[in-house]
Formats: structure tokens, sequence, C-alpha cells
């Protein structure tokens, strides 16, 4: 069995989970920067993982950079969508969602279920192919200074009728 490294992205930082080959894991946090992608590839040399299988979830844009920057680097990377990961975890009976715990969730799906590797030219051309794109939203309403609808914001209907009344 060879190597595995599940990362969890964040817009900030890489949570690393390195699956070794008796089941254990190592971990590590490390920045989502170039200067982070430099020290994890240092921590997988230093881990004798060199060459280990990459996978990571595609979350936003977030993981693009450190896919692309592994990738180059020789390793083997696997994008995997975020629900196929959801999908594992539930059926493995893991309820808690940490980061960590995530990254390990990863390492071990990509370990048993061997997905696809990521094509490193086609990534990198589709995304030097939006250099105009319109920087991502952070949050909150579209235009803040809107006001609702009239009638107030949409509410769910209920399934509850009132009173249960036994038939008669």
């Amino acid at each position: 069995m060879t190597l595995t490294l599940g990362i969890d992205v964040a817009k900030a930082k890489l949570d690393l989970a390195l699956r070794l080959p008796d089941g254990r894991i190592r971990r590590k946090v490390v920045a989502n920067t170039d200067a982070g992608f430099a020290e994890l590839q240092a921590w997988l040399a230093r881990q004798d993982g060199i060459g280990a299988h990459v996978g990571l979830e595609a979350t936003g844009t977030y993981w693009e950079a450190v896919a692309e920057a592994l990738a180059d680097a020789g390793y083997p990377v696997s994008v995997v969508n975020p629900a196929r990961i959801k999908a594992y975890g539930a059926a493995r009976q893991v309820r808690t969602k940490t980061d960590a715990v995530d990254a390990r969730l990863i390492a071990d799906f990509c370990a048993s279920q061997c997905p696809l590797l990521m094509d490193a030219a086609a990534a990198r051309s589709a995304r030097t192919a939006r250099p105009g794109r319109p920087p991502r939203r952070t949050g909150g309403h579209a235009n803040p200074g809107a006001k609702p609808a009239a009638g107030g914001p949409r509410q769910r209907a209920s399934r509850h009728r009132g009173p249960h009344r036994p038939s008669g």
C-alpha cells in the first residue's frame, strides 16, 4: 500500500493527514500560500512521502493552486467532489466534522477508492483561462441595501395542519 495524503482545503490553511501503510496518520497544518506549499513538500520529504497519492476536495477555487503545485512537483493528485467524501463519511458512520477529521477521511477515501487523477495541464489551462474573472463574493447579500420583496421574506409552508383528529 502506498502513502496517501488527504488535504482539507480552506481559504487560509490546509489541514494535512498523511496515511501511512500501516494505517497510522501523521498530521500537519500549513498555510494555503506558496510558502505553505513549499513547507508541505518539505514535510512530505521528511516523512518519506515523496510520490504519495494526494487527494483533496474541490472547495471553491481554493484547491486549485495547491493541486497545481503538487502536480507540477510530480505528485499524483485526485480532486474529488465533496459530495463523494460526505457520502463516504456517512457510510463509515463518521459523525465528527472537523478539518482534521475531514483530512483523514479524504486520505482514507483515496486509499480505498482510488479516484481518478487530475490532468495537471488541463487544470493549469482552466485556471489561466479566467484572467478577468470577478472577485469571489465573501458572503452576505448580493445587494446589502435592498429591501425584501413585498410581503416580507418567503416563509416555508408548515407540514403541521393542527391538532390530530381521529377519523371517525
